[in-house]
C-alpha cells in the first residue's frame, strides 16, 4: 500500500495522472456527442488530483530530506562525541600512568599548597620555672610541645641572660643612688640539640645559668629556637623571655613570662625576614608578645 502511494504521488505517477485526465478532457471536448459532459469534468478533477499529487509528493521528499539532514548532524555529533570520550579516555589511561609513575594516586588527598602550613611543627609554649640543681646551678625549665611534625632545629638558635647590675653610689644630700647596668650572663642550653630534631609531643627546655654564684638581682633569659620542617623548606622562629630574680640563695619567675603564642604563619613571616636581613639574629620578634 506504501509502495502504490510512493509511485502515485511521484513526478511520472503525477504526470500520468495528468495525461489521463488531460487526455479524458480533450476527447469530450473533440467527441460531445460520443463522451458528453461528464467525461469532461471528469478529466478536469482527473487533473486537479494529479497536481495534488505530485505537490504532496515535492512535501514527503522535502520533508525526508531535512530528516536526512538532521540524522546526518546528529550521527556527526555522536561520532565527534564518542572521538571525544576516546580522546579523553587515552588521556586518562596516560595520566594515569604518569600517576602510577610518580606514586600518586587520584584518590589521594590533595598535597598541600605553598603557603599552606597546617602540617607544618609548631612550638607551643606553656609555662617557666625555676630549679636549683644539685651541683648548685640554676636552670630555667619551659615546658613546650610540638603539635605539628617533626621539627629540624638550626644552629642559630641561641639563649641569653642578662642581669640588671645594681650598684649603689653616693648622691647628693647624702641620699643613695642606684646605677642600673646591663650585664651579660652565662647561659646555656641544657641536653638540647641545637642541630637535632624536635619530635612531636611534649619537652622541657632547660637553660642553665653558667655560674654556681651567680650574680644577685633581676635578669632576663631570653630564648630563640629557630627551627625547620621535616623537608627543610619553611622556616620558623619562635621567641620568649622570662624575668628571674635570684637574692640570698632563693630563685623565683618574677611576673608572667612573655611565652610566644604566635601563628605558624607569623612564625614562617619571621624567619624569612630573617633570612633576607631584614630582622637581626639579637632582636625580639617584631610584634609584642602577650602574657
Amino acid at each position: 500500500m506504501r509502495g502504490a502511494f510512493r509511485r502515485a504521488t511521484s513526478a511520472a505517477g503525477a504526470l500520468i495522472t495528468v495525461g489521463i485526465g488531460g487526455a479524458m478532457t480533450g476527447a469530450s471536448v473533440l467527441w460531445p456527442d460520443l463522451t458528453g459532459p461528464i467525461f469532461f469534468y471528469g478529466g478536469l478533477a482527473v487533473i486537479v488530483l494529479g497536481i495534488a499529487l505530485w505537490m504532496i509528493g515535492r512535501l514527503i521528499r522535502s520533508g525526508r530530506a531535512e530528516d536526512g539532514r538532521a540524522g546526518d548532524e546528529v550521527r556527526s555529533e555522536a561520532e565527534g562525541s564518542n572521538s571525544m570520550s576516546l580522546a579523553a579516555k587515552q588521556e586518562g589511561g596516560q595520566n594515569n600512568r604518569i600517576i602510577q609513575a610518580g606514586t600518586y594516586y587520584e584518590n589521594a588527598p590533595a598535597s598541600p599548597a605553598p603557603d599552606d602550613l597546617r602540617d607544618a611543627p609548631h612550638l607551643l609554649w606553656s609555662s617557666a620555672r625555676i630549679e636549683k640543681m644539685h651541683d648548685r646551678f640554676w636552670e630555667l625549665w619551659v615546658e613546650c610541645s610540638n603539635v605539628g611534625k617533626v621539627a629540624l632545629v638550626r644552629p642559630d638558635s641561641w639563649v641569653k641572660s642578662t642581669v640588671d647590675d645594681v650598684t649603689p653610689g653616693p648622691g647628693p644630700d647624702q641620699y643613695v643612688v642606684l646605677t642600673h647596668t646591663p650585664t651579660p650572663e652565662q647561659i646555656e642550653f641544657q641536653d638540647f640539640d641545637v642541630q637535632g630534631p624536635i619530635h612531636p609531643g611534649t619537652f622541657t627546655l632547660r637553660m642553665r645559668i653558667m655560674g654556681r654564684d651567680p650574680m644577685p638581682g633581676s635578669r632576663e633569659i631570653r630564648w630563640r629556637i629557630v627551627y625547620m620542617d621535616d623537608d627543610m623548606s619553611r622556616g620558623f622562629i619562635t621567641e620568649c623571655s622570662a624575668t628571674v630574680h635570684l637574692v640570698m640563695g632563693t630563685a623565683t619567675v618574677e611576673g608572667t613570662p612573655a611565652l610566644d603564642n604566635t601563628s605558624r604563619r607569623d612564625r614562617n613571616a619571621d624567619y624569612n625576614e630573617y633570612m633576607k636581613g631584614k630582622k637581626a639574629s639579637s632582636t625580639g620578634p617584631r610584634r609584642p608578645y602577650q602574657g
